[in-house]
């Protein structure tokens, strides 16, 4: 299936650009949000990142590129659960100061926000812990991708990357007509309920056209296994472990890809 695959396009995604009304990109993290949450995936993700945690002894877990915080909130309950108590700090490089002050409040002191600029590059001495960014691996170029996996190697800070997309022909074809079609059923579960939305949605469908395109384009954008594989090339030593696995979520065909990687014995520091 992996070899039936296109050359990877680091293609035109429409949430990126400056231009693109707030109401669009806030109504396409959300959809992206209420998607991770609808599949259950914290389920299956939930094990991988215990399991991390356990190994590296991490004290936190600093989400990168949140957006309006994907799936770690369910992944934190379900942590909880498990009895693995752990607070997590959301964390983007253009960050929703307000989507996120809010998710501040709601959750009492289990999750902090940075409202200022964090680079997944480049995250701060200060922010320790088990760095996780879900599903937005794929909008890096391979030279940025690389460097957010040996920062976190450099630092000795575990890191776990999950991807709900794929760069094969059936995921290609069929992409853009269920992300579309996805909006009308997700609508119900997005928050606020803003009229906005309902009318981008049911009226002029236009959000389904943003997720649509941008769904198509993340799966052209998407690494294969074996491109993973060489993004970590030069990136390990005898205290350094990745592992990389395809996992499904219980609900809306959802698969998801991923790459962990743990310190086994952390050392001193690499020098930068």
């Amino acid at each position: 299936m992996w070899k039936l695959v296109p050359a990877r396009i680091h293609g035109f995604e429409l949430h990126e650009q400056p231009w693109l009304p707030e109401t669009l990109r806030s109504a396409l993290t959300e959809w992206l949000r209420v998607l991770w949450e609808y599949s259950r995936a914290e389920v299956v993700i939930t094990p991988l990142l215990q399991a991390a945690i356990v190994s590296s002894g991490a004290g936190q877990v600093v989400d990168l590129c949140s957006g309006r915080s994907g799936p770690i909130l369910g992944i934190q309950a379900e942590l909880a659960r498990r009895g693995v108590q752990i607070p997590v700090v959301l964390t983007d490089k253009f960050p929703d100061r307000k989507a996120l002050s809010a998710l501040t409040l709601d959750s009492g002191r289990n999750v902090t926000a940075c409202l200022h600029s964090i680079d997944a590059a480049s995250v701060p001495e200060k922010l320790t812990g088990l760095r996780t960014l879900f599903n937005s691996f794929h909008h890096f170029r391979p030279l940025e991708a690389r460097d957010i996996l040996r920062a976190a190697w450099v630092d000795r800070q575990p890191i776990g990357i999950f991807e709900i997309t794929a760069r094969t022909l059936p995921k290609l074809a069929l992409c853009f007509p269920a992300s579309f079609f996805s909006c009308f059923l997700l609508i119900w579960r997005m928050r606020p309920r803003r009229a906005i939305w309902w009318t981008l949605t049911w009226v002029a469908p236009l959000i389904p056209f943003v997720v649509g395109w941008d769904a198509f384009v993340s799966h052209l954008r998407s690494y294969t296994p074996s491109e993973l594989r060489a993004l970590t090339e030069g990136l390990g030593d005898p205290s350094w472990r990745w592992q990389q696995g395809r996992v499904a979520a219980p609900r809306g065909g959802v698969e998801i890809t991923f790459l962990i990687g743990t310190p086994v014995q952390p050392p001193a520091p690499h020098s930068r």
